[in-house]
């Protein structure tokens, strides 16, 4: 028997349960799992390790405010989480919601081309970016990320990501 606990806010239990159960039910549906939900403490219960730890990271990405469906994509064995936090690179809120502007892009294109060109779902939080996708393609966005933040021309890092993608490819044909 292998378990693992998660604390989640206050206000993320409901998404987490869903309607009627639903995320929940299906959460232990597709990872073969018990969730036990006791205030903001989630146990997650199961025989097998791995899929108690895929349901750890799904919970765990509900938990940031990832919609369940995009969550979900974490039971693909290929798909990882990756919690970026935007405020250990900022002094003070203004440059934290200037910062998520800059991920975010205007209307959206920054996000949409994150996505698009990576195969990532994104979830822009309060303070974190809770991304789902392959390894490589998640460390590519990392990267991204960070010369975002640091101040780089959104150009240039799309260019950056673009190369990265087609070296990528062209060495494990991704």
């Amino acid at each position: 028997m292998v378990t693992t606990c998660i604390n989640v806010e206050e206000d993320q239990v409901g998404l987490l349960i869903g309607k009627g159960g639903e995320v929940k039910k299906t959460i232990e549906r597709m990872a073969g799992v018990t969730l036990k939900i006791e205030e903001c403490l989630v146990t997650i219960i199961g025989e097998d390790g791995f899929k108690v730890m895929k349901a750890g990271d799904v919970v765990k990405a509900i938990s940031q405010g990832m919609p369940p469906k995009q969550a979900f994509d974490l039971f693909g064995d290929d798909h990882q989480l990756a919690v970026f936090d935007i405020e250990e690179v900022v002094t003070n809120q203004a440059a934290l919601e200037r910062q998520k502007a800059r991920i975010i892009g205007e209307k959206g294109k920054a996000k949409k081309f994150f996505e698009a060109t990576l195969g990532l779902k994104i979830h822009i939080g309060d303070s974190k970016v809770t991304a789902v996708g392959s390894p490589e393609k998640l460390k590519v966005f990392r990267e991204a990320l960070e010369r975002l933040v640091h101040g780089a021309p959104h150009s240039a890092v799309y260019r950056y990501v673009e190369a990265r993608l087609a070296g990528l490819r062209a060495q494990n044909g991704i």
